[in-house]
Parts: structure tokens; C-alpha cells; sequence
């Protein structure tokens, strides 16, 4: 989680800034197109 500022943050719910998810690399190996994230949001 990376905060408004872009330090690195801890505190959930998140206020302004935003999730950076990191993907392994063979992920890519066929060169998709695009990809799909599903989210599921469990503070509401």
C-alpha cells in the first residue's frame, strides 16, 4: 500500500493513495493482451 505522499503505509482503510501489486515475471511468458484483477472489498 503506498500512501499519497509514495512512502509505503500499514493503516488500513487506505486514504489517497493506492495498492501496487508486484507480478512475477512468467505471468508475461505469453505476452498477454490483457489481464483481469478481481478485488474484493471487505471493509464495507
Amino acid at each position: 500500500m503506498v500512501g499519497e505522499d509514495g512512502k509505503l503505509v500499514n493503516t488500513v482503510p487506505l486514504k489517497g493513495g493506492y495498492f501496487e501489486m508486484k507480478l512475477p515475471e512468467t505471468f508475461f511468458a505469453s505476452n498477454p493482451k490483457s489481464i483481469t484483477l478481481n478485488w474484493i472489498d471487505f471493509y464495507r
